[in-house]
Order: C-alpha cells, then sequence, then structure tokens
C-alpha cells in the first residue's frame, strides 16, 4: 500500500538520509559505495521515495519548504557550502514535528 501521510514520507526520507554516506549535495541522487546504495540531497530523498503517493511527496516537499523559510529553497539550503548533515537532519526533525502536529 501506498504512503499517503507526509510525517511518514518524512520520516522514512529521513532514515535514508541518516544512513553513512546517505546525503548529498549538487545532485538530487549520487550513487555510493556499491550499485544499489544512494546518497541523497534533502529534495532527492523524497523525490526517490517508492510506494508513496504523489500528494503525499508534494505535502512533505511543502512542509520542508516552509520549515526552511520561504526566503530560501531547500535546494539552496541543501547545497549551501555551510550546511552539514546534521543541518538537514534537523530540518527534518522539525518538518516532522510540523506535520505531526496537525496529523499529516
Amino acid at each position: 500500500m501506498a504512503i499517503r501521510k507526509a510525517s511518514t514520507v518524512l520520516k522514512r526520507a529521513r532514515a535514508r538520509l541518516a544512513r553513512p554516506y546517505g546525503w548529498t549535495k549538487q545532485v538530487h541522487r549520487r550513487a555510493v559505495d556499491r550499485p544499489v546504495q544512494y546518497a541523497y540531497c534533502a529534495i532527492g530523498a523524497v523525490s526517490y521515495l517508492p510506494n508513496t503517493t504523489s500528494q503525499a511527496k508534494a505535502d512533505a516537499m511543502d512542509y520542508l519548504e516552509s520549515t526552511v523559510g520561504w526566503e530560501v529553497s531547500v535546494v539552496s539550503f541543501n547545497d549551501d557550502p555551510q550546511t552539514t548533515k546534521t543541518d538537514v537532519l534537523a530540518l527534518y526533525d522539525k518538518a516532522i514535528a510540523r506535520a505531526e502536529r496537525v496529523g499529516a
């Protein structure tokens, strides 16, 4: 069954990013270590999540964008030279908390 809740999408995408070598910059997805393992940017982790409705992905992206702030995009935040994996995981934590508060 397809994932339909933004909070679930965000949690699964965050788990992908949290893996060793799970996060990257400048591309949505990059092959690492083994041919079947990938590193993802903050957006790519959601975009490439399987068994997820388009609406749930769009809602998850909206939570990320509104959490990072509308004056900067998630892509710009992710790719900024000063941004760390810890920063991206913290962004996800805040977006997950916001989505869970409203049951999304």
